[in-house]
């Protein structure tokens, strides 16, 4: 059986055939006389609307495109002009700048975590001292430095022309 929308259209078209036609009445629960003026009047309304482009065409427009660029303008004018885009910091506000502070004190404390020494309280740290020295000769100088207990390494010597063949034993004192 077919849904009632498509049995009431074939009923305004005069396509349905009468058994089905008088069960659609009594479904629709009217007056034989009224549904019938009222299948008139809707035949009629079809009638009018199929053949709209003959009674209701209007006068051609002689000059559509500056019509429809008054009317663009009366648009534009009547509409508000959108809010200008706000940069990304500014969108994000506060939790930006919450996020971008914490994330600064979380590296600096991986920082100070990964690069802090641990001393043992028995244990002294190397200790060097830088001597200035005088060899003896006229002329050279030499800078040294002395590590703990350990032997004297000498860093630089200014002036010596020669190197002797022998290793010389100095006694080298602070000033």
């Amino acid at each position: 059986m077919k849904p009632l929308e498509e049995r009431y259209n074939a009923w305004i078209d005069g396509e349905l055939p009468e058994a089905e036609a008088a069960r659609l009445a009594a479904e629709l629960g009217g007056d034989p006389a009224t549904l019938h003026a009222e299948r008139g009047r809707v035949r009629r309304l079809g009638d009018l609307l199929r053949d709209h482009h003959a009674h209701f065409e209007g006068p051609a427009l002689a000059n559509a495109g500056f019509f429809n660029h008054q009317l663009m303008q009366r648009i534009a004018a009547e509409t508000p002009a959108p809010a200008p885009a706000r940069p990304l910091w500014q969108r994000l506000g506060w939790r930006l700048m919450f996020t971008t502070a914490l994330g600064g004190a979380v590296a600096a404390l991986a920082l100070v975590a990964l690069t802090r020494e641990t001393i043992a309280p028995d244990t002294q740290p190397y200790q060097a001292h830088l001597l200035e020295t005088e060899p003896g000769e006229p002329g050279i100088s030499a800078v040294a430095i002395q590590a703990g207990d350990e032997e004297l390494a000498v860093v630089w010597i200014d002036g010596l022309d020669y190197v002797p063949a022998e290793p010389k034993t100095v006694t080298i004192g602070n000033r």
